[in-house]
């Protein structure tokens, strides 16, 4: 997000819940809908906060104004009503479905559903311990914990080629290749494993990191095609269970979670926010012991921090 010094000073002095609110409701002309805003930049004009950006919806410009005299206001303890409806439960299927008819459409629906395996109910009351009475959780916590027990699953994690007597498993041995400076024989091994088993989740996570990490800048959308093909596997097979809970915990659940995370890191990388505010969302009400950060990145994006400022902050800290 590029702001104009006045335009963070002012967009700073917004309580966060309200940030959230603006940035996910832009008028589009073209959509004739409110729609998200991405790669957003504000500015000041006449003591008035302009965000101008494109529709997430269907990529046409969008501007809002926030007049001067609604810029300080007064901190509120509880989410707005169209907050607390569009972020319990976000719905993501829509982030991570191809085009009706594209050859990656046709591979996923052909896929038979990965399994699920049942673990009883999570409890936020056994999770979440409020040491004194009448003590209120942050949000989103708040809600998970209004929301009451959830089942819990793990889903089945598939390995190809994987042979118990071996020390490594099919996805370490692409790793070995990768550190040993085999980078064609990396990608040729994990897409091997593709080849013989579309739904190895793992697979999909891996190459998406390693274009994320190590590719070209412009190959960042090939890691995201990486990652949004194990999230729509992934959401495929879970269905109609996609508000209970995955737990982290349950480690064949994992790799569902690293082609999540990657999918919301693209999307904030490319600027568009709203979906990776989305991503990072649900992947909290999936696993709410949230061991991948996402509550962090949902701060930064909420305070206006850009990919590139953060990126910025961590290399400066690594400097002291």
């Amino acid at each position: 997000m590029n702001q104009s010094p006045e335009a963070k000073k002012a967009w700073e002095t917004i309580p966060k819940n309200i940030r959230l609110k603006l940035l996910n409701n832009v008028w589009c002309t073209n959509c004739s809908d409110m729609n998200g805003v991405g790669n957003a930049t504000m500015s000041v004009d006449k003591g008035n906060l302009v965000i101008r950006g494109s529709c997430t919806s269907c990529g046409g410009d969008v501007v809002r104004l926030v007049e001067g005299e609604n810029l300080i206001e007064k901190p509120s303890k509880k989410l707005s009503s169209s907050i607390e409806t569009d972020y319990v439960q976000p719905d993501i299927s829509k982030l991570a479905k191809f085009r009706d008819g594209t050859k990656a459409e046709m591979q996923i629906k052909n896929l038979e559903n990965l399994n699920l395996k049942s673990f009883g109910y999570w409890n936020p009351k056994d999770e979440f311990y409020l040491n004194e009475e009448g003590a209120e959780l942050s949000y989103p916590y708040d809600k998970i914990l209004d929301f009451g027990k959830r089942p819990a699953w793990e889903i089945e994690n598939i390995l190809p080629d994987n042979n118990s007597e071996e020390f490594d498993c099919p996805i370490g041995i692409g790793i070995d290749i990768l550190e040993s400076g085999d980078w064609t024989g990396a990608i040729r091994h994990m897409k091997g494993l593709i080849k013989k088993d579309g739904r190895c989740l793992d697979a999909y996570a891996h190459l998406g990191n390693w274009y994320f990490e190590y590719g070209e800048p412009h190959e960042l959308n090939t890691a995201k095609n990486f990652y949004k093909t194990g999230v729509a596997i992934g959401l495929k097979s879970i269905g109609n269970k996609i508000n209970d809970v995955f737990p982290w915990g349950l480690i064949d659940n994992r790799p569902f979670f690293r082609c999540l995370n990657g999918l919301g890191l693209c999307f904030y990388r490319q600027r568009n926010p709203t979906d990776a505010l989305s991503i990072f969302t649900k992947m909290i009400w999936l696993n709410p012991n949230d061991n991948q950060g996402a509550r962090m990145l949902i701060d930064n994006i909420i305070d206006g921090l850009s990919w590139e400022q953060i990126q910025a902050q961590e290399e400066n800290e690594l400097q002291y």
